[in-house]
């Protein structure tokens, strides 16, 4: 009979070397694994494991290549859940289309990520290259014990919390960040943007392998093909300026669709046949207080989020992933600086990102007195 995860995770923990434990085993939480298993450094990934039935996906810019590429996953978007991108369509500034091709791009096309297919080939990637998985746990508590990191795991089945010894701790776990919620630590929200997200099916749309972007009155849209007919629809809006009162999620969405410019027309002139999925999710853009500290950092949203328009999300992940697992190794191996220079990069990038933004939101003026854009200029 094979081994439980759990029985696993704790023969790790008994062993000669204490693994790094990782809470959260999204993109950041396994690029995070990945690349520490070429450092030599076991990890355990503690996750959650909520089934989620949809993702809304994300588009992937050219230079995601070069990232994967130093993780040695580049192969990943080969898989054809995953559709190519060949550029952007966006109406942004004036009511001029203008299409951005990534063909003279250095690092070729982008992609149009299947989210749920990527973050399961990333798990058995890292558990390929020695990761063990617990899934259905969420770090409640971590406290330095001799040197070491004592980490209290709460299972979804109610039992009583497991306590993992570790040599260090990633908080890899999204908004959510259970680490820093556990060691006290705030986060600075500097927005409440909100994506209203969909899956539709329109037959003879018009969005042809690109990301489709449109500003309006109350946010902006996004819109990618998924192969074949369906297409995930984003609005992207403040959380205050969603559904009219008793209007729900898809009435609004199929209003607001309505009145776009050119986004509803490019869907073959989609008339309501019919919301495949609807949902909400926070998108703002956000940043912890402290993004590490002794024995302990914080990765991808955990640390930063960024607002959709930085299409930086899987990015930041990914790339947050490789550069956590040098430090780790650097601070391990008595580099006391390591810690301060991941803080530094880390807030250098969020700010880079949140200059960028403010930047490209004034080039929308059309809606200037409008509450959402009025927003975004402060």
């Amino acid at each position: 009979m094979e081994e439980s995860t759990g029985t696993q995770a704790r023969n790790v923990v008994k062993g000669a070397e204490l693994p790094v434990v990782i809470a959260g085993g999204g993109p950041a939480g396994a690029a995070t694994a990945i690349a520490l298993s070429g450092m030599g450094y076991k990890s355990v990934i503690v996750d959650p494991g909520t089934p989620v039935a949809v993702k809304a996906g994300e588009s992937l810019p050219p230079n995601i290549l070069h990232l994967l590429q130093q993780l040695d996953i580049q192969h990943l978007l080969q898989d054809a859940a995953h559709q190519i991108n060949l550029g952007n369509t966006v109406v942004w500034g004036s009511d001029e289309v203008l299409d951005r091709v990534f063909l003279a791009e250095p690092w070729g096309n982008g992609w149009h990520l299947n989210r749920l297919v990527f973050e399961q080939q990333l798990k058995s990637e890292a558990e390929r290259r020695g990761a063990v998985w617990m899934d259905g746990g969420i770090v409640t508590g971590v406290e330095g014990k001799q040197g070491a990191m004592r980490v209290s795991v709460r299972s979804d089945s109610g039992r009583a919390d497991q306590k993992l010894d570790a040599c260090f701790v990633v908080d890899a776990s999204g908004r959510h960040s259970s680490v820093l919620r556990s060691l006290g630590v705030s986060r600075h929200r500097l927005d409440d943007i909100t994506a209203v997200c969909a899956f539709v099916t329109a037959p003879g749309h018009r969005l042809q392998s690109t990301t489709f972007v449109e500003a309006v009155q109350d946010g902006w849209w996004y819109a990618a093909p998924l192969g074949g007919d369906r297409v995930v629809l984003n609005l992207m809006t403040d959380i205050g300026l969603r559904p009219k009162t008793g209007e729900g999620k898809s009435d609004m969405l199929l209003r607001r669709l309505k009145q776009t410019m050119y986004l509803h027309e490019r869907l073959g002139n989609f008339a309501g046949m019919g919301f495949e999925e609807v949902f909400a999710k926070p998108a703002g853009t956000s940043c912890a207080d402290r993004i590490s500290g002794d024995g302990w950092l914080a990765v991808g949203d955990a640390a930063c989020t960024y607002d959709p328009l930085s299409s930086y999300g899987i990015t930041s992940a990914i790339g947050g992933g490789i550069y956590a697992a040098y430090a780790i190794s650097d601070a391990l191996s008595g580099n006391s600086h390591a810690l301060d220079a991941y803080n530094h990069v880390q807030q250098q990038t969020f700010n880079n990102c949140v200059a960028m933004l403010a930047h490209q939101y004034r080039q929308e003026s059309r809606f200037s007195e409008k509450v959402f854009w009025q927003r975004r200029y402060l």
